[in-house]
């Protein structure tokens, strides 16, 4: 059977990613420069090369700085260029494959260098039309996403942390929730409303 879901335990549901051809698809969303996920990794992967996020290939323009989207990268073998802050259970760790607890839920928080938009991948590698990303999917479960549009100080990401099923995450820099308890079907829907017209993506 599956861990139970990760401290407070409110939600109930979480989704499971058999590490072959399961994954997300976010929608397009603007100006993210952080990602907090409750999430559980298994220590034994399918594949040798595993992604936990991904940005797609593109650019992000700000004020005349272009953002390469597909350093928004994190896998076992390289983390891309944007993501520049880790934190587990809301303490900061080195940036690196390495500081994620195995077989264990906890929470994930990374921050971006700079803002970028994007419609990234989550547990998998995002290669628009190329299958190939079957073989980089990550095994493991994800109980909640949520996307920031700013950074966070350790007293809000403690809060964050803390709440974790509540969804009472503090609002002013949220661009997203997906809590994960549709409990059937393929979308997932952001709570706060504010992407509503395409849903996140549940393939596989």
């Amino acid at each position: 059977p599956p861990p139970p879901p990760p401290p407070p335990p409110r939600g109930k549901y979480v989704l499971d990613f058999n590490g072959l051809d399961q994954y997300l698809i976010a929608p397009m969303i603007f100006n993210i420069q952080a990602v907090s996920m409750w999430m559980y990794v298994d220590s034994t992967q399918l594949n040798d090369d595993v992604f936990l996020l991904d940005g797609r290939y593109g650019s992000t323009d700000l004020d005349g700085y272009e953002v390469r989207n597909e350093e928004a990268y994190f896998t076992n073998s390289a983390i891309g260029l944007l993501w520049n802050k880790l934190a587990i259970d809301a303490t900061k760790k080195p940036m690196a494959w390495s500081s994620l607890p195995l077989d264990s839920w906890f929470h994930l928080h990374l921050e971006t260098s700079v803002p970028f938009s994007d419609n990234m991948n989550f547990m998998s590698r995002a290669v628009s039309g190329d299958d190939s990303h079957f073989w980089h999917c990550l095994k493991g479960k994800v109980a909640e996403i949520y996307l920031w549009r700013g950074k966070l100080d350790d007293f809000t990401l403690l809060q964050a942390t803390g709440n974790g099923f509540d969804q009472l995450a503090p609002n002013f820099q949220l661009l997203a929730i997906y809590s994960m308890e549709e409990g059937f079907g393929d979308e997932l829907t952001d709570v706060t409303y504010q992407n509503t017209e395409v849903p996140m993506y549940a393939i596989g």
